[in-house]
């Protein structure tokens, strides 16, 4: 035996893989072996360079060019994205303007970082402070409500106002 138990060979047992001799190493790069292509001439190198610079040229165009892309891709978004806003503030104004003044509260929740925003789309201030002035008339209606009907109740029933079923009976 080779000193192996079990009957099996070494690993230098004298089989030529063809590996062992050269290290793996590429053809050209083995001894006595010429490259495939020959030496590099100095009219190869400039090519070389040439199209070396010509690849990083072109690198360059297509990174501008994505560049360019995701620009335009967000004024997109940025302008559809402000269309939606202006869409959306019209419907709150007119919904608040139907008998429902709390959507007018809920619009200025949504809306405070357009109001704050300096470049904001005009269309949304301008429902913004609409919005607003209704607001105000609403709550001075049912201010006004709240009083008659709540606090002067007692001088209301010596007129017998709130008494309306006498007229019908």
């Amino acid at each position: 035996m080779s000193g192996q138990e079990g009957g099996g060979q070494g690993l230098d047992d004298g089989m030529d893989d063809g590996m062992s001799s050269v290290g793996g190493r590429a053809p050209w790069l083995r001894d006595g072996v010429s490259m495939p292509y020959g030496p590099m001439t100095a009219e190869g190198k400039t090519a070389q360079v040439r199209m070396e610079q010509r690849m990083v040229r072109q690198e360059e165009l297509s990174n501008q060019a994505r560049v360019e892309r995701r620009a335009a891709l967000q004024e997109e978004l940025e302008a559809e994205r402000v269309q939606g806003l202006e869409k959306a503030s019209k419907i709150f104004f007119i919904v608040g303007c139907f008998m429902l003044p709390w959507v007018h509260m809920i619009m200025w929740i949504f809306f405070w970082p357009e109001w704050k925003d300096p470049d904001a789309s005009r269309v949304v201030k301008k429902n913004l402070k609409r919005s607003l002035y209704v607001a105000l008339g609403w709550t001075a209606v049912f201010t006004a409500w709240f009083i008659v009907f709540q606090v002067l109740a007692d001088q209301l029933s010596a007129l017998n106002v709130l008494s309306v079923t006498n007229l019908y009976f």
